[in-house]
């Protein structure tokens, strides 16, 4: 957030209006921690560590209340956003529907006290006095998503300090550009392939329904004043709405159940080297064994005589040895 904010906003379901930061480095600081001013500049403080801390669409207090603009000096008729980013300390209420849980958990990292937490009294913000520190820009420019450093309106520093509080998020309902994150008659996005949409898609348990379009829920939000919709409010609305979500989806093939017979697959054991088990998986078939053949004739004569010759030589030998002995 800090002097000069360099991003947009979004509406993101269920969360509401979203901040998204150009910076590269921008999701972790405007999602999570708090900011300080201190000495010349703005100071990220993200709070004590958590094993898993817990997002927030943008983590601000918006200002305004009736007459605001007008004090502002930018007109009648002309709606404008204000916000500051939250300081050290100071508790977050979200303006989507969660727990007391979830309230605690995602200012568990910069509030201990409960009481603090669930204290919904009147509360001073000091980063409200801070110079700088209000970002106002005009309603078409927040609700297009427009960049905000190019939109932004110079406000008396009187006027903000006595602007009011307003909660942590813009009464404002969004339109289809704040949906797509683009002006309408942009260049569109590309879509992929009508093949892929075609394709069948396997799981083994039932896909959630499809959200409600936009078109249906609008008229709902603008009556809500800026706040997503309740579960039990997009419910009433996806039962009248006609034929379902228009955009395409793959067909969803269920799994067999338990208990329904599959072909047997033979294991594979982990024991083995990978080469083994793919042999195994993979067996070579090899031409089946066949018996020795006969040597011939021949060979088996000679095979024979083997044995009568080394007998006859032996008998040689012994004789020779006895002629020497005599002389």
């Amino acid at each position: 957030m800090g002097a000069i904010p360099d991003g947009h906003w979004v509406w993101v379901d269920p969360w509401g209006w979203t901040w998204v930061d150009d910076a590269p480095w921008g999701f972790a600081p405007f999602h999570y921690g708090r900011w300080a001013f201190a000495g010349a500049g703005w100071v990220w403080v993200p709070g004590t560590m958590a094993a898993r801390p817990v997002y927030a669409p943008a983590l601000v207090a918006f200002v305004g209340g009736p007459g605001f603009g007008v004090a502002a000096g930018i007109g009648a008729g002309v709606g404008v956003a204000a916000w500051f980013p939250l300081g050290p300390g100071e508790v977050y209420r979200p303006a989507y529907h969660v727990s007391e849980v979830y309230v605690r958990q995602v200012n568990i990292t910069h509030v201990t006290d409960v009481t603090i937490i669930t204290n919904t009294a009147s509360v001073r913000y000091v980063n409200q006095g801070v110079v700088g520190a209000v970002t106002v820009v005009p309603h078409d420019a927040f609700i297009g998503a427009q960049p905000v450093a190019r939109a932004m309106v110079i406000v008396p520093q009187r006027e903000i300090v006595q602007a009011q509080v307003i909660g942590s998020t813009a009464p404002i309902a969004p339109m289809r550009e704040s949906v797509l994150a683009r002006p309408v008659g942009a260049t569109a996005v590309r879509t992929p392939p009508a093949r892929f949409a075609d394709r069948a898609v396997f799981a083994k348990t039932a896909p959630p329904p499809p959200p409600v379009s936009f078109a249906a829920r609008q008229q709902a939000l603008q009556a809500n004043g800026g706040r997503p919709l309740d579960p039990a409010k997009v419910e009433s609305l996806r039962a009248t709405e006609p034929g379902g979500h228009p955009a395409a989806r793959p067909d969803v093939v269920r799994a067999p159940a338990a208990g329904v017979a599959r072909p047997a697959i033979a294991p594979v054991r982990n024991d083995r080297p990978p080469a083994a088990q793919t042999q195994q998986a993979n067996p070579v078939a090899r031409p089946a064994e066949q018996p020795l053949a006969a040597p011939p004739a021949q060979v088996q004569e000679r095979r024979a005589e083997e044995p009568k010759t080394a007998k006859k030589a032996v008998k040689k030998a012994e004789k020779k040895e006895e002629r020497k002995e005599n002389r």
